[in-house]
This record gives C-alpha cells, sequence and structure tokens, in this order.
C-alpha cells in the first residue's frame, strides 16, 4: 500500500521536537521558486508537524495519488510518524547529499534531490514544476488557480521588445470584465510529486 511504502521514507526526518523560529517562518511563508527550496519547506513543515503545510508542498497529481486529497494526507500521517518511531530531529538539519535532472514527465520539468546528512542520503523527493495565474480586481478581490501548460506558450514575440499574451483561457466568474481586472501574474513553481526510499548502498 502506498502509505505503508511512504512511512520508511520518514524514518529519521519526522521530528516530535518544536518547531525552531526559522522552520516556522518557512512554513508560514513557504517558497517554491526551486527545487531546493520547495523541499526546505516541506521539511521545515514535517519537522514542525504541520499538516496542512506538508499537503501545500505536494503537487497537485501527488495529492491525487492520495485519493481523497487533505483527508487522505491526514489519515496517513499518524501511521508514518507511529511507524518511524522517535525519530532524530533531522528535519531542520537534513542536508542536500545530490541532485538530478529526471526526464520531463507531460511537459513538466523534473528533479530529483537526496536528503540526508553528509554523504547518507535518507530520503529523495521528486519535484515538478507546476504552473499557476493569480488576478486581481480592481476591488481587491483574488482569483488563482494551476495552469495546465507552461506560461510561456501563451506568450509570443511580434518584434523586439515586444510580448503578446494569448490565447490563454482563464477559468473567471463571468460577471468579471476586463476592465476590472487590476493585475495578472502568471508564474512557475516547484512541488513534491513523489518521496522516494535511499539508494541501496
Amino acid at each position: 500500500m502506498r502509505f505503508r511504502t511512504l512511512s520508511a521514507l520518514f524514518l529519521g526526518l519526522a521530528a516530535a521536537c518544536a518547531c525552531p523560529p526559522e522552520a516556522r517562518r518557512l512554513v508560514e511563508t513557504p517558497d517554491f521558486s526551486t527545487p531546493e527550496a520547495a523541499s526546505r519547506s516541506f521539511l521545515a513543515a514535517l519537522g514542525c508537524d504541520d499538516a496542512e503545510a506538508e499537503y501545500r508542498c505536494l503537487a497537485d497529481r501527488f495529492k491525487e495519488e492520495l485519493g481523497a486529497g487533505f483527508d487522505a494526507w491526514l489519515l496517513a500521517r499518524p501511521r508514518l510518524r507511529e511507524e518511524a518511531g522517535p525519530a532524530l530531529d533531522l528535519a531542520f538539519q537534513a542536508e542536500s547529499t545530490g541532485r538530478r535532472d529526471l526526464p520531463p514527465e507531460e511537459g513538466r520539468r523534473r528533479v530529483l534531490l537526496w536528503w540526508g546528512r553528509g554523504e547518507t542520503p535518507y530520503v529523495g523527493f521528486v519535484l515538478e514544476e507546476q504552473y499557476w495565474w493569480s488576478l486581481e480586481t480592481r476591488d481587491g478581490r483574488r482569483f488563482d488557480d494551476l495552469l495546465a501548460e507552461p506560461p510561456a506558450r501563451a506568450l509570443s514575440s511580434p518584434g523586439r521588445g515586444r510580448l503578446l499574451l494569448g490565447p490563454l483561457e482563464l477559468p473567471v466568474p463571468r460577471w468579471l470584465q476586463p476592465e476590472a481586472v487590476r493585475s495578472l501574474t502568471l508564474g512557475t513553481e516547484w512541488r513534491i510529486r513523489d518521496l522516494l526510499p535511499p539508494p541501496e548502498p
């Protein structure tokens, strides 16, 4: 079962101690700008025992594989921690022990990062790109969601010094008119797609 497989990956990484201030800041304001930053955000959430923060670090496709969203993650966590036992507080001290670019999957870049101590890896994170948009209206309302394709696919250059945006369809309310838009932001972020056990010695 997937949860039983995942439980072994948390051995030595889950932490039951107090959450250091620097980790708490990362939990409250996670950084998904790079694979390394996204991994650090997940490790901080894991060490601070914050289920919601852990879940936010997971890629959409990983969440789909859990089957029932956040509820499935909540159900899995107690068993993961129980099987891990009184684990060492490595979540805050883990170091990156290796990185490898993986072949793209469905057009998304992927990276494998190993985390552990010294040269000993304890867990591998497969991270993948996700694409998003955020729109703010003139009256302060905000709408955001994931994009199916990289933002760059919506951009074209008709000439030097000019970029055109389109065609790009965003699922916004029917009442929203173009003149009501104050800002539109497109971006890329990294989330955890999978967890891997350490390689055999």
